[in-house]
Protein backbone atom coordinates (compact mmCIF):
# COMPACT_ATOMS: atom_id res chain seq x y z
CA UNK A 1 0.00 0.00 0.00
CA UNK A 2 1.69 3.64 -0.78
CA UNK A 3 -0.04 7.14 -0.59
CA UNK A 4 -0.12 9.02 -3.93
CA UNK A 5 1.29 12.75 -2.38
CA UNK A 6 0.11 14.45 -5.81
CA UNK A 7 -3.62 13.05 -5.57
CA UNK A 8 -3.76 13.86 -1.33
CA UNK A 9 -3.30 17.45 -2.54
CA UNK A 10 -5.71 17.14 -5.42
CA UNK A 11 -7.92 15.56 -2.85
CA UNK A 12 -7.69 18.40 -0.52
CA UNK A 13 -8.38 20.97 -2.80
CA UNK A 14 -11.59 19.02 -4.55
CA UNK A 15 -12.81 19.28 -0.92
CA UNK A 16 -12.18 23.06 -0.66
CA UNK A 17 -13.84 24.08 -4.34
CA UNK A 18 -16.56 21.78 -3.97
CA UNK A 19 -17.90 24.32 -0.77
CA UNK A 20 -18.03 27.18 -3.41
CA UNK A 21 -21.21 28.05 -5.67
CA UNK A 22 -21.99 26.79 -8.57
CA UNK A 23 -21.07 29.72 -10.73
CA UNK A 24 -17.48 30.30 -8.89
CA UNK A 25 -17.05 26.21 -9.06
CA UNK A 26 -17.58 26.15 -12.81
CA UNK A 27 -15.34 29.42 -12.89
CA UNK A 28 -12.87 27.71 -11.55
CA UNK A 29 -12.97 24.49 -12.77
CA UNK A 30 -14.06 25.23 -16.82
CA UNK A 31 -12.89 21.74 -17.64
CA UNK A 32 -16.10 19.95 -16.49
CA UNK A 33 -17.89 21.96 -18.97
CA UNK A 34 -15.14 21.63 -21.84
CA UNK A 35 -14.23 18.02 -21.67
CA UNK A 36 -16.48 16.01 -19.87
CA UNK A 37 -20.53 14.47 -20.68
CA UNK A 38 -22.41 13.75 -17.97
CA UNK A 39 -24.48 10.58 -18.20
CA UNK A 40 -26.29 8.64 -16.21
CA UNK A 41 -27.35 4.28 -15.58
CA UNK A 42 -31.08 4.29 -15.99
CA UNK A 43 -32.68 1.13 -14.05
CA UNK A 44 -36.69 0.90 -14.57
CA UNK A 45 -36.56 -2.07 -12.74
CA UNK A 46 -35.27 0.37 -9.53
CA UNK A 47 -37.54 2.73 -10.22
CA UNK A 48 -40.70 0.50 -10.15
CA UNK A 49 -38.97 -1.08 -6.71
CA UNK A 50 -40.20 2.81 -5.55
CA UNK A 51 -43.65 2.42 -7.12
CA UNK A 52 -43.24 4.25 -9.89
CA UNK A 53 -45.46 3.38 -13.05
CA UNK A 54 -44.13 3.19 -16.34
CA UNK A 55 -45.48 6.53 -16.88
CA UNK A 56 -43.67 7.88 -14.17
CA UNK A 57 -40.57 6.09 -15.74
CA UNK A 58 -40.44 7.29 -18.98
CA UNK A 59 -40.94 10.82 -17.22
CA UNK A 60 -38.01 10.30 -15.18
CA UNK A 61 -35.74 9.75 -18.25
CA UNK A 62 -37.69 13.08 -20.01
CA UNK A 63 -36.74 14.98 -17.19
CA UNK A 64 -33.15 13.11 -17.31
CA UNK A 65 -32.62 14.27 -21.49
CA UNK A 66 -35.03 17.30 -21.76
CA UNK A 67 -34.75 19.47 -18.18
CA UNK A 68 -30.81 18.24 -17.60
CA UNK A 69 -29.69 18.05 -20.87
CA UNK A 70 -27.97 14.32 -20.16
CA UNK A 71 -27.82 12.24 -23.28
CA UNK A 72 -25.64 9.41 -22.69
CA UNK A 73 -27.87 6.88 -20.54
CA UNK A 74 -26.72 3.09 -20.00
CA UNK A 75 -29.44 0.78 -19.65
CA UNK A 76 -29.02 -2.85 -18.23
CA UNK A 77 -30.92 -5.32 -20.80
CA UNK A 78 -31.92 -7.75 -18.01
CA UNK A 79 -33.12 -11.28 -19.15
CA UNK A 80 -35.68 -11.17 -16.46
CA UNK A 81 -37.49 -8.05 -18.03
CA UNK A 82 -38.03 -9.78 -21.16
CA UNK A 83 -40.93 -12.08 -22.42
CA UNK A 84 -38.87 -14.56 -24.01
CA UNK A 85 -40.90 -16.11 -25.33
CA UNK A 86 -43.83 -13.72 -26.68
CA UNK A 87 -40.59 -12.20 -27.70
CA UNK A 88 -41.36 -8.90 -26.01
CA UNK A 89 -39.06 -6.02 -24.62
CA UNK A 90 -41.76 -4.49 -21.94
CA UNK A 91 -40.64 -1.17 -20.71
CA UNK A 92 -37.30 -2.17 -22.60
CA UNK A 93 -39.00 -1.04 -25.93
CA UNK A 94 -40.20 1.88 -24.52
CA UNK A 95 -36.73 3.36 -23.33
CA UNK A 96 -34.92 2.80 -26.60
CA UNK A 97 -37.81 4.22 -28.74
CA UNK A 98 -37.65 7.37 -26.76
CA UNK A 99 -33.91 7.77 -26.75
CA UNK A 100 -33.82 6.66 -30.48
CA UNK A 101 -36.34 9.36 -31.31
CA UNK A 102 -34.08 11.87 -29.62
CA UNK A 103 -30.93 10.67 -30.42
CA UNK A 104 -29.51 9.93 -27.04
CA UNK A 105 -26.62 7.83 -26.83
CA UNK A 106 -27.44 4.34 -25.38
CA UNK A 107 -24.83 1.98 -23.46
CA UNK A 108 -26.41 -1.23 -23.53
CA UNK A 109 -25.32 -3.30 -20.98
CA UNK A 110 -26.14 -6.82 -22.35
CA UNK A 111 -24.88 -8.87 -19.78
CA UNK A 112 -26.39 -11.75 -20.44
CA UNK A 113 -25.72 -12.93 -16.79
CA UNK A 114 -24.31 -10.28 -14.78
CA UNK A 115 -26.19 -6.83 -15.34
CA UNK A 116 -26.05 -3.29 -13.40
CA UNK A 117 -28.14 -2.63 -10.46
CA UNK A 118 -28.89 -5.60 -7.47
CA UNK A 119 -28.89 -8.18 -6.78
CA UNK A 120 -26.72 -8.02 -9.96
CA UNK A 121 -27.12 -11.59 -11.73
CA UNK A 122 -30.53 -11.89 -13.65
CA UNK A 123 -30.86 -14.70 -14.77
CA UNK A 124 -34.49 -15.92 -15.55
CA UNK A 125 -36.07 -18.89 -13.60
CA UNK A 126 -36.69 -20.84 -16.41
CA UNK A 127 -32.88 -21.02 -17.65
CA UNK A 128 -31.75 -21.86 -13.65
CA UNK A 129 -34.42 -24.88 -14.06
CA UNK A 130 -33.20 -26.17 -17.37
CA UNK A 131 -29.44 -25.47 -16.52
CA UNK A 132 -29.52 -27.53 -13.16
CA UNK A 133 -27.32 -26.84 -10.68
CA UNK A 134 -26.17 -23.46 -10.44
CA UNK A 135 -22.47 -22.75 -10.32
CA UNK A 136 -21.08 -22.54 -6.44
CA UNK A 137 -20.17 -18.94 -5.45
CA UNK A 138 -17.10 -17.10 -6.47
CA UNK A 139 -17.09 -19.56 -9.67
CA UNK A 140 -15.39 -18.20 -12.47
CA UNK A 141 -17.50 -18.67 -15.46
CA UNK A 142 -17.03 -20.08 -18.70
CA UNK A 143 -18.82 -23.09 -20.33
CA UNK A 144 -21.13 -23.83 -17.99
CA UNK A 145 -24.87 -24.81 -19.13
CA UNK A 146 -26.15 -21.38 -17.03
CA UNK A 147 -23.79 -19.54 -19.55
CA UNK A 148 -24.32 -21.27 -22.68
CA UNK A 149 -27.79 -20.41 -21.99
CA UNK A 150 -28.20 -17.42 -21.62
CA UNK A 151 -26.27 -16.44 -24.50
CA UNK A 152 -28.40 -18.35 -26.41
CA UNK A 153 -31.38 -15.96 -24.96
CA UNK A 154 -29.38 -12.88 -25.16
CA UNK A 155 -28.85 -13.67 -28.95
CA UNK A 156 -32.83 -13.74 -28.99
CA UNK A 157 -33.33 -10.64 -27.50
CA UNK A 158 -30.60 -9.07 -29.50
CA UNK A 159 -33.22 -10.56 -32.69
CA UNK A 160 -35.92 -8.79 -31.21
CA UNK A 161 -33.90 -5.28 -31.86
CA UNK A 162 -33.35 -5.63 -34.96
CA UNK A 163 -36.97 -6.83 -35.45
CA UNK A 164 -38.38 -3.95 -34.02
CA UNK A 165 -36.37 -1.08 -34.73
CA UNK A 166 -34.39 -0.14 -37.97
CA UNK A 167 -30.89 0.29 -38.37
CA UNK A 168 -30.76 4.08 -38.51
CA UNK A 169 -32.52 3.74 -34.98
CA UNK A 170 -30.07 1.14 -33.57
CA UNK A 171 -27.27 3.48 -34.54
CA UNK A 172 -28.03 5.09 -31.46
CA UNK A 173 -26.80 2.25 -29.73
CA UNK A 174 -23.34 3.40 -29.39
CA UNK A 175 -21.77 0.87 -26.69
CA UNK A 176 -21.87 -2.30 -25.76
CA UNK A 177 -21.23 -3.74 -21.97
CA UNK A 178 -20.95 -7.52 -21.83
CA UNK A 179 -21.37 -8.30 -18.00
CA UNK A 180 -21.62 -5.64 -15.32
CA UNK A 181 -17.92 -5.78 -13.25
CA UNK A 182 -17.39 -9.01 -14.90
CA UNK A 183 -14.20 -9.35 -13.25
CA UNK A 184 -15.39 -8.24 -9.66
CA UNK A 185 -17.08 -11.02 -6.96
CA UNK A 186 -20.21 -8.65 -6.10
CA UNK A 187 -23.50 -9.39 -5.82
CA UNK A 188 -25.79 -12.05 -5.40
CA UNK A 189 -23.43 -15.00 -6.56
CA UNK A 190 -20.09 -13.54 -6.84
CA UNK A 191 -19.45 -14.96 -9.59
CA UNK A 192 -16.70 -13.93 -12.31
CA UNK A 193 -16.37 -14.47 -15.95
CA UNK A 194 -13.33 -16.00 -18.40
CA UNK A 195 -12.12 -14.07 -20.65
CA UNK A 196 -14.01 -16.84 -23.44
CA UNK A 197 -17.28 -16.26 -22.06
CA UNK A 198 -16.88 -12.33 -22.87
CA UNK A 199 -15.14 -13.34 -26.19
CA UNK A 200 -18.57 -14.91 -27.03
CA UNK A 201 -21.10 -12.50 -25.55
CA UNK A 202 -18.83 -9.98 -28.10
CA UNK A 203 -19.01 -11.59 -31.15
CA UNK A 204 -22.91 -12.34 -30.72
CA UNK A 205 -23.12 -8.67 -30.51
CA UNK A 206 -20.75 -8.17 -33.33
CA UNK A 207 -23.32 -10.24 -35.64
CA UNK A 208 -26.15 -8.28 -34.77
CA UNK A 209 -24.93 -4.93 -33.87
CA UNK A 210 -21.82 -4.64 -35.41
CA UNK A 211 -18.65 -2.16 -34.96
CA UNK A 212 -19.98 -0.87 -31.11
CA UNK A 213 -16.98 0.43 -28.88
CA UNK A 214 -16.90 -2.38 -25.94
CA UNK A 215 -16.99 -1.26 -22.13
CA UNK A 216 -16.17 -3.24 -19.69
CA UNK A 217 -15.95 -1.63 -15.81
CA UNK A 218 -14.20 -2.44 -12.47
CA UNK A 219 -15.18 -1.54 -8.79
CA UNK A 220 -12.41 1.48 -8.17
CA UNK A 221 -9.20 0.27 -9.01
CA UNK A 222 -9.11 -3.42 -7.86
CA UNK A 223 -10.10 -4.92 -11.22
CA UNK A 224 -8.92 -2.91 -13.51
CA UNK A 225 -5.09 -5.23 -13.91
CA UNK A 226 -7.42 -7.47 -14.92
CA UNK A 227 -9.70 -5.59 -17.45
CA UNK A 228 -6.54 -4.82 -19.27
CA UNK A 229 -5.00 -7.99 -18.85
CA UNK A 230 -8.18 -9.05 -21.14
CA UNK A 231 -7.85 -6.18 -23.79
CA UNK A 232 -4.30 -7.33 -24.56
CA UNK A 233 -5.14 -10.66 -25.78
CA UNK A 234 -7.68 -8.79 -28.18
CA UNK A 235 -6.49 -7.65 -31.86
CA UNK A 236 -9.37 -4.82 -31.43
CA UNK A 237 -7.75 -3.21 -28.21
CA UNK A 238 -8.64 0.08 -29.05
CA UNK A 239 -12.42 -0.27 -29.50
CA UNK A 240 -12.22 -0.81 -25.71
CA UNK A 241 -13.55 1.30 -22.61
CA UNK A 242 -12.13 0.92 -19.34
CA UNK A 243 -14.72 2.19 -16.81
CA UNK A 244 -14.72 2.78 -13.29
CA UNK A 245 -16.70 2.89 -10.58
CA UNK A 246 -15.70 5.87 -8.57
CA UNK A 247 -17.40 5.35 -4.65
CA UNK A 248 -15.56 8.09 -2.15
CA UNK A 249 -17.77 6.36 0.73
CA UNK A 250 -17.64 2.65 0.23
CA UNK A 251 -17.14 -0.69 2.50
CA UNK A 252 -14.00 0.20 2.52
CA UNK A 253 -13.91 3.98 2.88
CA UNK A 254 -16.47 5.30 5.41
CA UNK A 255 -16.90 8.38 7.72
CA UNK A 256 -14.11 11.37 8.33
CA UNK A 257 -11.45 8.98 6.48
CA UNK A 258 -12.71 10.24 3.38
CA UNK A 259 -12.31 13.66 3.57
CA UNK A 260 -8.36 12.72 3.00
CA UNK A 261 -8.43 10.02 1.40
CA UNK A 262 -9.89 8.18 -1.52
CA UNK A 263 -9.58 5.18 -4.13
CA UNK A 264 -7.07 7.44 -6.46
CA UNK A 265 -4.67 7.71 -3.37
CA UNK A 266 -4.60 4.44 -2.08
CA UNK A 267 -3.32 1.27 -3.83
CA UNK A 268 -4.82 -1.50 -2.10
CA UNK A 269 -2.11 -4.13 -2.52
CA UNK A 270 0.90 -3.77 -3.82
CA UNK A 271 1.30 -3.71 -7.53
CA UNK A 272 -2.27 -3.07 -7.72
CA UNK A 273 -3.27 -0.33 -10.54
CA UNK A 274 -3.11 3.60 -10.17
CA UNK A 275 -3.35 6.27 -12.72
CA UNK A 276 0.14 6.42 -13.84
CA UNK A 277 0.25 2.52 -14.36
CA UNK A 278 -3.43 3.09 -16.58
CA UNK A 279 -1.85 6.01 -18.36
CA UNK A 280 0.90 3.81 -19.80
CA UNK A 281 -1.44 1.22 -20.53
CA UNK A 282 -3.87 3.44 -22.04
CA UNK A 283 -0.77 4.67 -24.13
CA UNK A 284 0.15 1.06 -25.67
CA UNK A 285 -3.49 -0.23 -25.89
CA UNK A 286 -5.24 2.75 -27.15
CA UNK A 287 -8.13 2.19 -25.36
CA UNK A 288 -10.54 4.89 -24.12
CA UNK A 289 -11.56 5.70 -20.41
CA UNK A 290 -14.47 6.99 -18.71
CA UNK A 291 -16.44 6.66 -14.95
CA UNK A 292 -19.27 4.40 -15.53
CA UNK A 293 -20.63 4.62 -12.14
CA UNK A 294 -19.84 7.91 -10.22
CA UNK A 295 -21.44 8.08 -6.93
CA UNK A 296 -24.48 10.47 -6.53
CA UNK A 297 -26.40 8.14 -4.26
CA UNK A 298 -26.40 7.27 -0.41
CA UNK A 299 -24.16 4.28 0.73
CA UNK A 300 -24.63 2.78 4.05
CA UNK A 301 -25.03 5.16 6.87
CA UNK A 302 -23.98 8.04 4.48
CA UNK A 303 -27.05 10.31 3.10
CA UNK A 304 -24.21 12.72 1.56
CA UNK A 305 -24.44 11.30 -2.08
CA UNK A 306 -27.57 12.34 -4.13
CA UNK A 307 -28.59 15.14 -1.67
CA UNK A 308 -26.14 17.44 -1.45
CA UNK A 309 -24.40 19.82 -3.75
CA UNK A 310 -21.47 19.79 -2.43
CA UNK A 311 -21.05 15.89 -2.29
CA UNK A 312 -21.80 16.05 -5.93
CA UNK A 313 -18.80 18.77 -7.14
CA UNK A 314 -16.17 16.48 -5.08
CA UNK A 315 -17.48 13.53 -7.17
CA UNK A 316 -17.36 15.23 -10.12
CA UNK A 317 -13.49 16.78 -9.58
CA UNK A 318 -12.60 13.62 -8.44
CA UNK A 319 -14.21 11.48 -11.06
CA UNK A 320 -12.37 13.69 -13.57
CA UNK A 321 -8.87 12.84 -12.36
CA UNK A 322 -9.58 9.19 -13.99
CA UNK A 323 -9.83 11.11 -17.21
CA UNK A 324 -6.87 12.41 -17.43
CA UNK A 325 -8.60 15.94 -18.80
CA UNK A 326 -9.34 13.91 -21.97
CA UNK A 327 -12.96 13.96 -23.38
CA UNK A 328 -15.01 11.72 -21.56
CA UNK A 329 -18.61 10.32 -20.11
CA UNK A 330 -18.64 10.92 -16.34
CA UNK A 331 -21.92 9.11 -15.17
CA UNK A 332 -24.05 9.56 -12.33
CA UNK A 333 -25.06 6.56 -10.68
CA UNK A 334 -28.48 7.71 -8.79
CA UNK A 335 -29.57 9.94 -11.09
CA UNK A 336 -32.55 7.60 -12.25
CA UNK A 337 -33.93 8.26 -8.81
CA UNK A 338 -33.22 11.51 -8.23
CA UNK A 339 -34.89 12.35 -11.37
CA UNK A 340 -38.10 10.54 -10.05
CA UNK A 341 -37.88 12.45 -7.14
CA UNK A 342 -38.07 15.47 -9.26
CA UNK A 343 -41.14 14.63 -11.28
CA UNK A 344 -42.56 13.77 -8.24
CA UNK A 345 -41.89 17.52 -6.99
CA UNK A 346 -40.03 15.97 -4.00
CA UNK A 347 -36.58 17.79 -4.29
CA UNK A 348 -34.71 19.90 -1.29
CA UNK A 349 -33.44 22.83 -2.10
CA UNK A 350 -30.14 21.45 -1.84
CA UNK A 351 -31.16 18.82 -4.76
CA UNK A 352 -32.47 21.64 -6.79
CA UNK A 353 -29.31 23.25 -6.72
CA UNK A 354 -27.65 20.02 -7.93
CA UNK A 355 -30.23 19.97 -10.85
CA UNK A 356 -28.98 23.54 -11.95
CA UNK A 357 -25.01 22.22 -11.56
CA UNK A 358 -25.88 19.48 -13.90
CA UNK A 359 -27.82 21.67 -16.35
CA UNK A 360 -24.84 24.38 -16.57
CA UNK A 361 -22.46 21.47 -17.10
CA UNK A 362 -24.35 20.02 -19.72
CA UNK A 363 -24.89 23.43 -21.44
CA UNK A 364 -21.21 23.71 -23.41
CA UNK A 365 -21.90 27.72 -24.52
Amino acid sequence: MFIDLVQLAKLRKAWVDAELYNEKFLEQNMYLKESVDLGCTFIPEGLAYEGASDSEILSSLKFIVEFLGVRHIRLGLRLTSVDLVGQKLGIYEKILDYCFVNTVKVTLNVGPIKCCGWPEYHIPDSIKESSGELPVNKTIIHDHKVAMECVDALEKVLGFLKIRFSEGELSNIKVIQPENEGFNPFGQYQWTFAGQHLDSVISICDYYLPGRNILLNSAGFFDVDKIVNYISTRKDADRFIIGLDYYYEAEQLQGPIVKVLDLFILSWKKGNFGLQKLKINQAQYQFATEVTEAQMESWGKSTEQGNSVKSLKYVLLRSAQFLYHNKGVISLWGLDKFALKAIRQNLSREQKLMAILIQKIQTKI
